[in-house]
């Protein structure tokens, strides 16, 4: 069914329509950017193959239709995300196949990449994190400033949680590695890591190490918004419970 469904670039903007709602012809020909007979032509198996139903004018995914169509959908997304130099060019080992294999819902994300400013990456995650109310992180790499963040987003009310490698903790000041053990608002878990992500709110931000072995500083994927936040929260747990 998912090659029915995939073979087509129409076909899949039709599918993509019909996922938010039963549509007439007129409606998936204009979405789709195909006339209206190609678009007939293009729905007919999938009548048949009762992935789709007709209601009169207007055509409606059938339950297992929309099923299909979510995990083609996500697939999509997926291959998309890939696309970008940005993964192509890192090692993504740092990332558990289960999750990689969902991450389509990263599909609205972008890189940030120096463009003049060698910085530009760091200041935009030190801006992510400080106006953050809920902050979940992991690290294996230490930046000078990126304590003194953190104890701003906690004086703000933040509530954080970190997993950071053991190297890292007598990089630590000594306040913020006590607030770490005996503060109920921020806790630090020490452990082996090789990992640099962090979700403050609703925004995943994450670094990630070069093919040749060592972390690029210079890059980072930012994402913003609930399925992101979720992802990032997802493997946030993997490194908590692995």
């Amino acid at each position: 069914m998912l090659e029915l469904l995939a073979c087509s670039r129409v076909r899949r903007a039709v599918i993509a329509a019909l996922l938010t709602g039963s549509k007439n012809i007129a409606d998936l020909a204009e979405t789709s950017g195909s006339s209206r007979p190609n678009t007939i032509h293009l729905i007919e198996p999938l009548l048949k193959a009762r992935m789709v139903a007709r209601d009169g004018n207007r055509y409606a995914l059938t339950p297992i239709g929309r099923a299909n169509a979510v995990v083609l959908q996500e697939a999509i997304d997926g291959i998309e995300v890939l696309q970008s130099d940005f993964w192509k060019t890192h090692d993504l080992g740092s990332i558990p196949d289960h999750l990689m294999a969902r991450i389509g819902a990263l599909a609205r994300g972008q890189v940030i990449c120096p463009n003049g400013d060698l910085l530009k990456a760091q200041h935009n995650f030190v801006d992510v994190v400080s106006s953050a109310k809920e902050i979940y992180g992991v690290s294996s790499v230490f930046f000078l400033d990126w304590p003194a963040m953190i104890l701003a987003a906690y004086a703000a009310g933040a509530t954080i949680h970190l997993i950071l490698a053991p190297e890292i903790q007598a990089k630590l000041p000594e306040t913020l590695s006590v607030l770490g053990q005996v503060s109920p608002q921020m806790e630090i878990i020490y452990k082996p890591c090789q990992a640099a992500f962090t979700v403050a709110d609703n925004v995943l931000s994450i670094g990630l190490f070069a093919l040749g072995g060592g972390y690029d500083p210079l890059q980072d994927f930012i994402c913003e918004g609930p399925k992101a936040a979720t992802w990032g929260r997802e493997l946030y747990d993997y490194y908590l419970n692995y």
